[in-house]
């Protein structure tokens, strides 16, 4: 249940933001690119997930530039979104 609330939570992101290929959202490795790429970022930063500290910094980054300065909110939306 955890999953499918994560995934639709991700699928209504990105289809409020535009992006193409919204159903990425309920596939496991796709969802997480999806969320890059909507940061702006490259694919290539899922690696620095699996960094320990750098993985805090990615998943900051993803929720600043992808999310909340996307849809309109500041920093402290990030921070909101960070400990949710």
């Amino acid at each position: 249940m955890v999953y499918l609330f994560i995934s639709y939570s991700v699928y209504l992101i990105t289809k409020k933001l535009g992006e193409e290929n919204a159903w990425l959202a309920f596939v496991p490795f796709f969802s997480l690119i999806l969320l890059l790429r909507m940061a702006g970022m490259s694919g290539w930063w899922i690696l620095g997930l699996f960094v320990p500290i750098l993985n805090i910094y990615v998943i900051v980054k993803v929720l600043h530039n992808g999310i909340s300065l996307r849809t309109g909110h500041d920093a402290g939306w990030t921070v909101g979104l960070f400990f949710l």
